[in-house]
């Protein structure tokens, strides 16, 4: 069965599954930052993909956005100059996304005595390829108070103590821990 309906596709362009990864989700963090009237994102950076991911995506938005200030765009610019405390009068123009990222993305290390000076210096690194300004809005905090906190309430509400697996724990404790440490890491970030 037919509706009728003929398209035709001569001249159209089809992204590569690699350009539809960098663009749609960098759209939808352009349009969230637009409609909720914020004004950037903060994203803690662990050194490992998940949060690399995140920030390239946030670094696809910014070069999507210098992108269309060059074509004119006047909405988009306009919307930039909000984000960034610009008055609405300025002659703000975000043509370079490394500059424009500084401005709308803060990231920071939240380690514990179990990261690795590896994962510290990738995220660093990361922050510093993004922004291209060394360390200006990267921040590196030691978690392990907190962690450290929701151990010994574990341990006294449950009379154990988790041993992570290199200290003769099993592999349901030490995954146990790695999850106080990215809970506890979520609970923070959530209360600001």
């Amino acid at each position: 069965m037919t509706l009728g309906i003929q398209v035709k596709l001569s001249g159209a362009r089809f992204h590569t599954p690699e350009e539809e990864i960098a663009l749609g989700p960098a759209c939808w963090l352009w349009d969230y930052l637009r409609r909720s009237r914020t004004q950037g994102y903060f994203v803690p950076l662990s050194g490992g993909i998940d949060s690399c991911a995140t920030a390239v995506i946030v670094y696809s938005m910014c070069r999507l956005v210098a992108e269309a200030a060059r074509k004119g765009d006047k909405q988009v610019i306009a919307d930039a100059r909000r984000m960034v405390g610009e008055p609405e009068d300025s002659v703000y123009i975000p043509l370079d996304p490394h500059e424009f990222c500084n401005k709308i993305f803060h990231t920071c290390y939240m380690g514990t005595e179990n990261s690795s000076a590896e994962t510290r210096k990738r995220a660093k690194a990361l922050s510093e390829a993004i922004g291209r300004h060394p360390s200006v809005y990267h921040v590196d905090l030691n978690m392990d108070t907190l962690v450290t906190s929701v151990r010994n309430l574990f341990a006294f509400v449950t009379g154990m103590r988790p041993q992570f697996r290199a200290h003769g724990g099993s592999g349901a404790e030490n995954l146990a821990l790695q999850n106080i440490q990215v809970s506890a890491l979520n609970r923070n970030l959530q209360g600001h």
